[in-house]
């Protein structure tokens, strides 16, 4: 399974524009990681662009899709909970932050949006990560 799980980000991060290189795969449990694709950029970065955003919030769903695949819809695992963490962060941030929604525009969000706003952003926040399915 974590085999699967962990090609899955490989693959999508070998074949996605704007992913960073792959620095190492492993299977080997560490820690509550039972494996891991990391990445590093082959440069440093000041700015993140769009496209880079959105090959990170592709290569941290592929494990899941690979798990789908492989096992179908119903036996996908709570394995991919931290991926699933981190590319909603992802997204909100790149909504709230970074104002790159088409839906609610190039704007920065205050601390304390109100109930309105906040739920745009939930709502895109929300859609992001499922288009990388």
């Amino acid at each position: 399974l974590t085999a699967y799980h962990e090609s899955g980000h490989a693959i999508v991060a070998l074949n996605t524009k704007g992913a960073h290189p792959i620095h190492k795969a492993t299977i080997l449990p560490r820690g509550s990681a039972l494996g891991m694709v990391t990445q590093l950029p082959s440069q440093d970065e000041t700015s993140i662009s769009k496209k880079q955003l959105l090959a990170r919030l592709d290569v941290c769903m592929g494990g899941r899709v690979a798990e789908e695949l492989i096992f179908g819809e119903e036996n996908v695992t709570t394995g991919a909970r931290n991926d699933l963490h981190t590319a909603t962060e992802l997204a909100q941030y790149m909504v709230s932050n970074c104002g790159m929604s088409n839906a609610i525009g190039p704007v920065h969000v205050k601390e304390r949006p109100s109930v309105d706003m906040q739920s745009r952003i939930d709502a895109e926040g929300g859609q992001t990560p499922k288009r990388s399915l």
